[in-house]
């Protein structure tokens, strides 16, 4: 089964904290799974050797500044990526059709609510495979899984 890399329902995003990754798919001729990696959403600040820190207040409030632990610099900074990676899937569902959206259950968990009150064809699926190359991304069979349940999506609309 062949397919055309513009036809809808075959946009995959791989996410984790640092980036998320865009890959156009489709089987070749030997109905083997190809990628094309077409955009990516970097986490700037996950490389700052200094993240920014809120700011704490001076004089007698100083004491009265706390973090709360669930809030933390770095926690933050993953709400804010999460946030923008969220809109970044529902614009790139706009665009491709069915999207498949992969990541591990934590950044999954906190995506779901972002993109609960979309109305773009966004598929989820628990599995973190953002630390393997392109190569290996097409083999793994959570990727040819996905890929294959997009197309069988984009078929019945």
């Amino acid at each position: 089964m062949t397919a055309n890399l513009d036809s809808p329902g075959q946009a995959i995003v791989l996410a984790d904290a640092r980036q998320a990754r865009l890959f156009t798919c489709f089987f070749d001729e030997r109905d083997r799974l190809r990628l094309s990696e077409i955009d990516a959403l970097q986490n700037d600040h996950e490389h700052d050797p200094e993240p920014r820190r809120p700011a704490r207040p001076a004089g007698k409030d100083a004491d009265a500044a706390v973090h709360t632990p669930s809030q933390g610099p770095d926690e933050v900074e993953t709400r804010r990526f999460v946030r923008e990676i969220g809109r970044w899937v529902q614009s790139t569902a706009d665009r491709h059709g069915t999207v498949g959206l992969l990541a591990g259950p934590k950044l999954l968990g906190l995506l779901r609510p972002e993109l609960a009150h979309s109305n773009a064809p966004i598929q989820l699926w628990e599995v973190d495979l953002t630390g393997l190359p392109e190569n290996e991304l097409q083999d793994h069979p959570a990727m040819v899984r996905a890929v294959r349940e997009l197309r069988r999506q984009a078929a019945k609309l």
